[in-house]
């Protein structure tokens, strides 16, 4: 049409991805034809199945990503993915808008189900001028399984609680940015996250900050506490998750705990106990 190109059915597959095309394609001649002319394309994406390392893979090391986009391109997708993979994060039912220019990433009204709830946010993803990127995203789920979310994502690059420690069903609405290299690791340092997070039916396995109070209870008890729920405000700066107080009341004991821990593990809580629960530390469970 013109200096356009209308697509009417595209359709590829690349390792395990299929990948169907239907819109336009603006400005084509001129940018295959002339220097400094720019690309848009418009389009519906759709795939059945979408991993993500089929793109990304830069043909080196199994593990080497790549996320660059040419200045003079422009992307508007429509998106909708039956189900997308990467790394350990495994979702279905993905729908949103994508918008590339400049390099840049922009993801509106995302909506997709993973460990066995539902996620909706947006993010941006800004190419730096020494290279890298910058994430910033807004992110509201549902009904999610946290063990599951946490080994989904790697336990966040950091090792003070993972998904090992820790179960339930967890709902939360979070701000997050970061900075990543080129190949997509995040830099610890520069997670900055201010959440509010809810979990209903969980335990703690393991988890060392209880694990230290071995003076007024059983260790045996220590090594699985269960709660009925648990809601607090969640803030990460400078590798370090800070706990406002917040009350547990577990199968073990019931607390008032607040503090901060590092990503290396360094543990600075104060907790506040019953004097009961001190002076009868080898009771019987409570039921919740």
């Amino acid at each position: 049409e013109g200096n356009d190109l209308r697509v009417h059915e595209f359709f590829c597959k690349t390792g395990t991805s299929d990948i169907y095309l239907e819109g336009q394609i603006l400005n084509i001649f001129n940018y295959l034809y002339f220097e400094d002319q720019n690309i848009t394309i418009k389009t519906k994406f759709r795939s059945k199945q979408l991993v993500l390392e089929d793109l990304l893979m830069t043909g080196g090391k199994s593990e080497e990503y790549s996320l660059k986009f040419a200045e003079t391109l422009k992307l508007d997708l429509d998106l909708q993915v039956d189900r997308f993979m990467f790394k350990n994060f495994d979702a279905t039912t993905i729908k949103g808008d994508i918008q590339v220019s400049n390099g840049d990433i922009r993801a509106n009204s995302v909506s997709l189900k993973a460990d066995d709830g539902n996620f909706n946010g947006s993010f941006r993803i800004v190419k730096k001028p020494n290279g890298g990127h910058d994430l910033d995203g807004q992110l509201t789920a549902n009904s999610v399984n946290i063990h599951d979310f946490f080994e989904s994502c790697n336990n966040f690059s950091q090792s003070a609680l993972v998904a090992e420690n820790i179960n339930g069903v967890a709902s939360f609405k979070m701000q997050l940015s970061c900075a990543m290299s080129e190949n997509l690791e995040i830099d610890l340092p520069s997670i900055a996250m201010q959440s509010h997070l809810t979990i209903d039916n969980g335990n703690l396995k393991n988890y060392e900050p209880m694990l230290a109070l071995s003076d007024y209870a059983d260790m045996k008890e220590l090594k699985d506490v269960r709660f009925s729920s648990l809601s607090n405000n969640i803030e990460i700066v400078n590798s370090k998750v800070i706990i406002p107080k917040m009350i547990i009341n577990s199968n073990v004991m019931d607390m008032e705990l607040e503090g901060i821990h590092g990503f290396d593990n360094n543990i600075d809580y104060s907790i506040r106990l019953k004097l009961s629960d001190v002076l009868f530390a080898k009771r019987k469970n409570k039921n919740l």
